[in-house]
């Protein structure tokens, strides 16, 4: 187990660009480095899954076929993934809903990046790993919860 955790596993949380770009195997050394965090599910962190993110996920793999037949075949075969891993999925509740809505106005956020964000603050997650260079520029002003690229891997002690 991680020191310094009281002997429980850090949660973590990917952002939807990660998924999508584990997903879709656009950079090879890119997909490495995400499936590095995933296999670490369950023994170096825990990663939480807003719904949030699945469904942006699936809509957005679906989005880079050219094919409706395609297409459905690319949100199926991310929705199996999701569906075969062990991975924590977390509700967009009221609480985190107004926190979301905060996080809007303060930091003008996109609604689905903010309730992305508001879920890793109050699940008390300590890393949100994502390529979105706003929600990285507002994790700066957020204590407790550190909002950094996947390929700045440097595992969570």
């Amino acid at each position: 187990m991680p020191s310094g955790t009281g002997g429980k596993l850090p949660l973590i949380v990917l952002d939807t660009n990660v998924w999508v770009w584990y997903l879709t195997d656009v950079d090879p050394a890119v997909t490495r480095c995400i499936g590095t965090l995933i296999r670490g599910h369950g023994c170096d962190h825990l990663i939480v899954v807003p719904l949030v993110v699945l469904v942006e996920t699936v809509g957005v793999v679906r989005g880079r076929a050219s094919r409706p037949a395609e297409q459905r075949q690319r949100s199926e075969e991310a929705l199996r993934f999701f569906r075969s891993q062990p991975l924590i999925f977390v509700d967009l509740n009221q609480r985190t809903a107004f926190r979301a809505a905060e996080l809007c106005g303060e930091h003008l956020l996109k609604g689905a990046d903010a309730a992305i964000l508001a879920s890793a603050e109050l699940m008390g997650a300590q890393v949100l790993y994502t390529y979105d260079k706003g929600l990285i520029k507002v994790g700066r002003a957020l204590k407790g919860l550190d909002v950094r690229r996947p390929t700045e891997l440097e595992l969570i002690e």
